[in-house]
């Protein structure tokens, strides 16, 4: 299976969100064939944007053309596109990743199950996992059986201990992390691989050279050895 990873540049200001989000457009509009995944980091819709009201307008302006784009680079590629976006739901805001197949068409959508403080506090975003409903989602991919967890899902080992027995293949991770220090996001992807049985395909955001937090999308193998690294 050939992966590809969106890693933009982590956004400081209101200029560098436009051009993060202008770099996934890219990337997407620039898709070739022969590619089987791609893997966009969270919030591909609204980064690094912190302020509730702003994340909120932020997303009406950009998922369309987010989805859009997807889905045409799908269709034109054949490939599936892991798409982590916010969306404003009757029950509040969500974060979640919808899996676009090759057909353009929605296979699967996986919900963040464990979210952050600022999360629930600042942007009051539920999920099912709060109310006791919260079931792995699974889909295939080239053949692979797959799941997708985010971000702050990555610190709990019962979780991958549970995707593991659910005989899981690979596991993506769209993430922030920007605050985590860089080599111990190489070690618990490493971990977290090791405690499921699985691959791990990591796919976060550039904090710039000689950054020692963030970055470091990769690519971890079932025993723990880190494949790729950028």
């Amino acid at each position: 299976m050939k992966i590809m990873v969106v890693q933009p540049a982590y956004p400081r200001t209101q200029p560098e969100v436009w051009q993060a989000i202008q770099f996934i457009y890219a990337a997407l509009d620039t898709l070739s064939p022969g590619i089987d995944l791609v893997i966009l980091p969270e919030c591909a819709n609204a980064p690094g944007i912190e302020d509730k009201d702003e994340v909120m307008a932020m997303i009406g302006q950009t998922t369309p053309e987010l989805l859009y784009k997807a889905r045409i680079a799908a269709r034109r590629t054949h490939a599936t596109i892991a798409t982590s976006i916010l969306s404003c739901k009757p029950d509040g805001l969500h974060n979640h990743t919808l899996i676009i197949d090759g057909g353009g068409q929605i296979a699967a959508d996986c919900e963040k199950a464990h979210l952050t403080l600022y999360e629930r506090n600042n942007w009051n975003v539920t999920t099912p996992y709060l109310h006791g409903e919260h079931q792995p989602v699974f889909f295939e991919v080239a053949g692979v059986r797959c799941a997708c967890v985010t971000c702050f899902d990555i610190y709990f080992p019962e979780y991958f201990s549970r995707l593991g027995a659910s005989h899981v293949e690979l596991i993506l991770h769209p993430s922030y992390q920007r605050g985590e220090l860089s080599e111990r996001i190489r070690t618990i992807c490493a971990a977290r691989a090791l405690d499921s049985g699985a691959c791990l395909v990591h796919a976060s955001y550039s904090m710039g050279d000689g950054s020692l937090t963030g970055g470091h999308s990769l690519a971890a193998a079932a025993d723990g050895t880190i494949l790729h690294d950028i």
